[in-house]
């Protein structure tokens, strides 16, 4: 549209007025933008949505008025006009311009203005939009009744939705300062993963609530959201099996101390770290918690507390709490990937191993391999990698090899050439050594090998997973037969158990033997600390009316050779033992069977006798089978 003479003076002296000398072809051609942006919805098409729109209201009583027309001829792409006229309210506009932004994507033009009418105050917003493709046009034709309903129902103003709107200008505000302190505290090339679009900043700020990031400071959210992704990439990457970051901190109205860790999923219970946490600090007030697990399966965690007085943690419990969740994350990890199995060479491998792997393979879909630790000292291990996988034509093997032997701290010690079975798997065979100064734990070991085979192959499985999903599964059924048991206790107890016994024996028997090596540890604060003291019972079947094993707890505070005096003076029974410390004392537990049942009566007798009153004088000996258990320890 031309602009006469007459109204570029009238701007020319406008702003002349703000003191911007701007010459008046200057003007025009500023004005012809002007005019051009507009062409996509040309101001005559405007002033008649915006009559179309008063007629209506005026005729038809609504509160909401809405068109929605397609502009033109109907070719691609399709300009899509939309005016909506409404009582105002405050927020209406963003209300209007976010259902089409989630809906259609981005906006073309928008005007929005107020006008009186019937002695009220409505809101006008116009806008259009354009659909590029016909599968974009379909969508939008589908789905067009409930974008109307969308927006009429995003016109009406309630006090909840202009609440709402407030909540998410502070938020973004919230946000965009944050974003700030992260540029000036995180200089990594990798920023753009935790700032940009989808980045670990806006998921962040997408689950906390206004009250909570108004109330921290810029650096303390900045930090929780780069420690949230500093933490996701070691664990992915390898660098470590877990995270953890314990701070005492203000809010604008208290000091709090915060909690974050990080660590694989399946490695850790926060329901246990929760019991945990209520045996370090009883009476802890939980200010605020929030949890997530990502798509590759890594848990991130964040508690916030004060203890029964409302004040942060004293330095003794934030160091309990550390060493706490160490146990609990690492006890169920590093047990698992380091026991050593003794298997034999390829033929063990094609008998029992790979069958069962090619069988996965067809069933799954999925890649699979096989890490077998088969020699470790305290500086090296040497593994064995077997890997089944659908033939491929790309030459992996070749690329395997460059990338493990690229990674520092593997080195190849020998390959078997692969095998072709059934005309399309491939099995590869690798024993690797490992330099173990290289990496922070043995599980690192693992997931590195498994990002390397994961970036040829694709999706892998581990063999060893289904042993610890099972592993996992029998430690949480176990955990909710004990309830009352610390539950860093019982992890203590099952994970010094080996994996074969763990998986073998039914929960409510190993609930049997957590209960009563918890009555053994209270009886024994009871007593003087160098006084041995003796619990045991028969263990009954679940089913049948007998007793299938007897259980013995020793306790006692200085080394004693006390398993051999068992051993030679005990003979054609079975017997299992193993041994934990707890609380500066050691509990020896042994698990005794004769023929398939507990120990007889004259047996019983021969372990007190040959064995308890000559060599544990002046013990304490308590037979609980018939004791009532009070479990809470």
């Amino acid at each position: 549209m031309a602009v006469t003479a007459n109204e570029l003076d009238q701007i020319k002296s406008i702003l002349n007025g703000k003191k911007l000398h701007i010459s008046r072809q200057k003007i025009a051609a500023s004005l012809a933008m002007l005019d051009e942006s507009q062409e996509i919805f040309p101001q005559p098409q405007q002033k008649a949505l915006l009559v179309q729109l008063l007629h209506l209201y005026e005729n038809s009583k609504k509160k909401v008025v809405i068109q929605l027309e397609e502009l033109g001829e109907k070719e691609l792409p399709l300009t899509v006009v939309m005016g909506v006229l409404a009582e105002d309210w405050t927020g209406m506009a963003n209300s209007i311009l976010g259902i089409i932004h989630q809906k259609h994507g981005n906006v073309l033009f928008i005007k929005g203005f107020t006008l009186t009418c019937q002695e009220r105050k409505l809101g006008v917003v116009l806008l259009s939009f354009l659909i590029q493709t016909a599968e974009d046009y379909g969508r939008f034709l589908k789905d067009k009744n409930n974008l109307l309903a969308a927006l009429k129902e995003a016109s009406q103003g309630t006090l909840g939705k202009t609440l709402l709107l407030e909540d998410e200008t502070i938020k973004f505000e919230i946000y965009n300062q944050t974003i700030n302190t992260i540029k000036r505290m995180y200089r990594g090339p990798d920023i753009e993963e935790i700032i940009g679009e989808n980045g670990e900043t806006l998921k962040f700020f997408s689950s906390r609530s206004r009250e909570y990031l108004q109330e921290r400071k810029l650096s303390d959210l900045a930090g929780l959201v780069i420690d949230n992704y500093k933490f996701q990439k070691q664990i992915r990457d390898g660098q470590a099996d877990k995270k953890i970051r314990i701070k005492n901190f203000e809010t604008l109205d208290e000091h709090l101390t915060g909690i974050t860790f990080g660590c694989w999923e399946e490695n850790f219970s926060v329901e246990n770290f929760l019991k945990t946490l209520d045996f370090i600090v009883p009476g802890h007030i939980i200010k605020h918690h929030k949890s997530f697990v990502s798509s590759e399966k890594i848990l991130i965690y964040r508690i916030e507390i004060v203890d029964s007085h409302y004040q942060p943690l004293n330095p003794d419990a934030i160091k309990s709490i550390e060493s706490s969740l160490e146990k609990l994350i690492s006890t169920s990890v590093d047990e698992k990937f380091s026991q050593i199995k003794s298997v034999g060479g390829y033929e063990h491998y094609a008998r029992a191993i790979i069958p069962f792997l090619m069988e996965e393979l067809k069933v799954t879909g999925i890649n699979q391999v096989f890490m077998s630790v088969e020699k470790k000292t305290e500086f090296m291990m040497q593994l064995k990698l077997i890997l089944v996988s659908r033939q491929s034509k790309k030459n992996n093997l070749n690329k395997l090899i460059r990338l493990l032997e690229s990674r520092n701290g593997i080195e190849i010690l020998s390959v078997i050439p692969p095998r072709l079975y059934q005309n399309h798997i491939e099995i590869n065979i690798m024993n690797l050594k490992i330099v173990l100064s290289e990496f922070v734990s043995i599980a690192a070991i693992f997931q590195s090998i498994k990002n390397i085979l994961k970036s040829l192959y694709g999706q892998v499985r581990d063999f060893d997973e289904g042993l610890r999903d099972s592993d996992m599964r029998s430690l949480m059924d176990l955990t909710s037969e004990v309830r009352s048991i610390n539950p860093l206790l019982i992890k203590e107890i099952y994970y010094n158990f080996d994996e074969i016994y763990r998986l073998e024996t039914p929960p409510k028997i190993m609930a049997e033997i957590m209960k009563l090596v918890c009555e053994t540890i209270k009886s024994a604060k009871k007593q003087e600390m160098d006084r041995v003291i003796v619990k045991y019972k028969h263990i009954r079947h679940e089913l049948k009316n007998e007793f299938i094993k007897t259980i013995f707890v020793i306790s006692y505070v200085k080394e004693k050779k006390i398993i051999s005096k068992f051993i030679n003076n005990l003979h054609n029974i079975e017997v299992y033992f193993t041994r934990i410390e707890w609380e500066q004392r050691f509990y020896l537990i042994l698990i005794f069977k004769k023929n398939n049942l507990a120990l007889p009566e004259d047996e019983l007798k021969k372990v007190k006798t040959e064995v308890l009153d000559k060599f544990l004088k002046n013990a304490l000996i308590i037979d609980a089978t018939q004791q009532s258990v009070d479990e809470e320890c």
